[in-house]
């Protein structure tokens, strides 16, 4: 309460119990004009600290979504690159038992002949069998092993071509790659990102307009 009746001489009891007494109407106006001016005046103060903590604030979560960004392609790079070391490292690994195999297949075929001749030898020795009829069961025997043979060597032949990434283009797959590296992880696409698909005969470039949950 603001009390400002105006006489000097008098002192009513409005004046006892206001909370600021003033000698006349004037002076509670200019009363009331300074406290407005003040309370105007910590306004502005804290509405600019009020600016100067959300720009920090602002700040702040900008760094630290940069620096989340800058983790996450690192990550990305990162398990790229290992995923590539397992497939040439398993390729490599193929073609070392391919070759092994082919190895022991040959190994096998010279000890399958040398018994077979050593057979051959022990039946003419002992029951004078005609060379013939022997020549004719050499070639079915060889015959019958090289066909075994040549499926296992066609069926590991299969198994390194399937691994072959080319080979998996050409089956219909398709590599998505965004910003020269291969995209390992599809909920970093956001709408308006550029990416390039990369397909067995050609590759494509595409603009993600639309992303749909699964």
């Amino acid at each position: 309460m603001i009390a400002g009746i105006g006489h000097d001489k008098d002192r009513s009891v409005a004046d006892l119990v206001a909370a600021v007494s003033l000698k006349t109407p004037t002076a509670v106006a200019v009363y009331l004009k300074n406290e407005m001016a003040e309370f105007e005046a910590l306004l502005d103060s804290l509405r600019g600290r009020l600016a100067e903590w959300a720009e920090e604030m602002l700040g702040g979560c900008t760094t630290f979504l940069r620096e989340r960004a800058m983790r996450l392609e690192q990550q990305t790079m990162r398990l790229v690159h290992e995923c590539s070391l397992g497939l040439q490292r398993t390729g490599a690994e193929l073609g070392h038992r391919a070759t092994e195999a082919v190895r022991r297949s040959g190994d096998r075929l010279g000890t399958l002949r040398s018994g077979v001749a050593q057979a051959a030898r022990f039946a003419l020795a002992n029951h004078g069998l005609r060379a013939d009829n022997l020549a004719s069961m050499l070639r079915h025997r060889s015959f019958d092993f090289l066909s075994v043979r040549r499926r296992e060597l066609a069926l590991t032949g299969d198994l390194v071509a399937s691994r072959d990434p080319r080979r998996i283009l050409e089956m219909g797959f398709s590599v998505v790659r965004q910003k020269g590296g291969a995209l390992a992880d599809p909920l970093a696409l956001h709408p308006g990102d550029r990416v390039e698909i990369e397909t067995h005969s050609r590759t494509f470039e595409a603009q993600i307009d639309k992303i749909k949950p699964i």
